[in-house]
């Protein structure tokens, strides 16, 4: 009788783990070294715990840098690009967020008009052309000496934001995941 009490209740915290078991990340915050709790540098399984969901692969890690990309869900609204000296030793290099739902620290989001982003940050971005498209991009440039190792981006269609990429440099001037 015991045995079956304590497996029940074994079933009924399973079953509650895995509906309740991965969190909304679309609350945490865009900011220079990362999103909310995850920063740049962490591993893999920081934040698959951070999240509490498993990151899925995208092929293998490939050239000298062991670089790879994971992908949160099926709507592939966030990117994590990761970089080390061995497969085993990869680390955070960058995120791609696609999610309209997630803002930066200033308030920055995904449809927001190209307008409101020079406003918000004024006097502190560069602009540039994205790689392929050659729509208008712009990279926050950090004022503190300490972190001008990382960069935010925003990728538009000349008129609104459309995505937001936060990592280190030279991860962050990447055209295309890892190359």
């Amino acid at each position: 009788m015991q045995k079956r009490f304590i497996i029940l209740i074994l079933i009924c915290l399973q079953q509650l783990y895995s509906e309740n078991g991965s969190k909304d990340f679309t609350e945490y915050k865009v900011h220079l070294k990362g999103m909310g709790p995850i920063h740049i540098g962490a591993s893999v399984e920081q934040i698959e715990k951070i999240l509490g969901a498993k990151l899925t692969q995208e092929g293998d890690a490939e050239g000298e840098d062991n670089c790879t990309s994971f992908h949160l869900d099926e709507n592939h609204s966030l990117w994590f690009l990761f970089v080390g000296k061995s497969k085993k030793s990869i680390r955070l290099a960058r995120i791609y967020i696609n999610n309209p739902n997630m803002t930066t620290l200033s308030g920055i989001q995904i449809g927001d008009p190209i307008a409101k982003l020079k406003q918000v940050y004024k006097g502190k971005l560069k602009e540039g052309r994205e790689h392929y498209s050659n729509y208008l991009q712009f990279t926050y440039i950090p004022i503190d000496i300490s972190d001008k190792s990382y960069g935010i981006i925003f990728e538009t269609d000349n008129k609104n934001i459309t995505e937001i990429s936060v990592g280190k440099y030279p991860e962050l001037q990447l055209a295309e995941g890892c190359s």
